[in-house]
């Protein structure tokens, strides 16, 4: 059996935890490691310099030496400097990288967001092995690293959504012909959602950032906003006939996560057309794309016009989410693959 430690913030279920579940069903050890533990004040997490975590890096040194481990995979950690890194290393533990976030360029980010990241971006030229979350940061990571680099991108966990009933409450709340659930971002996507809306159209919208974001005349019309706990929001999805999704800009995605947990689930995707998303899925087959405001309003109206074709495009989407292995346990055994050597092919 194969013992790894998972260096993380293990904030968000979908994160280490789901990956660490998927690792023991693969026959790893896991070991927890988390940085936020008790160990640091709230403000000195937002301050990656080594003074300050002093103690939480000798604990971490202290946990490797008791536990022997074969991997210790750093997810997010941007409170380890390179020196521990090289120390771990001396001990012969293999080094795992990894940032589901946009760490690799400066122009668009705050100072404190290029801070945050400085010693990640410093301690990644000595990972064994480093994981990116989208295909562009293949290409940027290898300004700072020459380990070998691969593609790992988000994934959908089905036990999270098997078993979603809903009931007359449920029904009431989320039942609509459109959906987005999704943050606000200043860019296409209040329009695009207010030009459905004021078609008439039966759309709902949940998620964070509108209420104190959103245009004044977007608000009045769509009203109070409210963010979903992981079960409603499966409820959401399960109750509404099509989910769009939006592509942040500012993170530069060309997939999210609700890409594959939409139609993992067995629901329709409406999403923005890029190469990479109708490489993953064939177009009006699987999923549905749109270009602009006024393809996407015409794709909506195809739809509903259509609810044989609608069903059929959420089985045949659902089914290639599966044959393609974006569900977790699919993506954690291509990464143990790699990490263990079986395989040398990123996705």
């Amino acid at each position: 059996m194969k013992k790894i430690i998972i260096v993380g913030n293990w904030s968000w279920d979908h994160c280490e935890k789901a990956f660490s579940d998927a690792l023991e069903d693969l026959n790893f050890e896991v070991i927890p490691f988390k940085v936020n533990e008790n160990s640091m004040h709230k403000i000195i997490q937002l301050i990656p310099l080594n003074f300050f975590t002093k103690n939480l890096q000798s604990r971490l040194i202290k946990i490797a030496q008791d536990q022997n481990p074969d991997f210790i995979f750093f997810w997010n950690a941007t409170h380890i400097s390179h020196k521990t890194i090289c120390n771990l290393k001396e001990r012969g533990i293999k080094i795992i990288s990894y940032s589901n976030d946009d760490p690799y360029i400066n122009s668009n980010k705050p100072l404190a967001q290029k801070f945050i990241w400085k010693n990640f971006l410093k301690y990644i030229c000595s990972s064994d092995f480093h994981f990116v979350y989208r295909p562009i940061n293949i290409i940027e990571s290898k300004e700072y690293t020459n380990s070998p680099i691969y593609l790992l991108p988000p994934y959908f966990i089905p036990h999270t959504f098997e078993n979603i009933e809903l009931d007359k409450d449920d029904i009431e709340r989320f039942t609509c012909d459109i959906v987005f659930i999704g943050h606000y971002e200043d860019d296409i996507r209040a329009e695009y959602l207010e030009s459905v809306y004021d078609l008439e159209m039966d759309i709902k919208l949940f998620g964070t950032g509108w209420n104190e974001r959103a245009p004044k005349s977007f608000i009045n019309k769509f009203g109070k906003t409210e963010r979903l706990d992981q079960k409603n929001y499966f409820k959401c999805l399960k109750a509404s006939k099509i989910c769009l999704s939006f592509l942040s800009k500012y993170n530069r995605d060309v997939y999210t996560r609700r890409c594959f947990e939409i139609t993992g689930s067995g629901n329709l995707l409406l999403c923005e057309r890029n190469n990479y998303i109708t490489s993953l899925f064939k177009e009006d087959k699987e999923a549905v794309f749109f270009s602009s405001k006024e393809e996407m309003l015409q794709k909506i109206k195809w739809l509903l016009s259509n609810p044989n074709t609608l069903e059929q495009i959420q089985k045949s989407g659902q089914r290639r989410a599966y044959l393609d292995g974006h569900d977790i346990k699919s993506r954690v055994a291509y990464f143990t693959n790699l990490i263990t050597e079986k395989s040398y092919k990123s996705l």
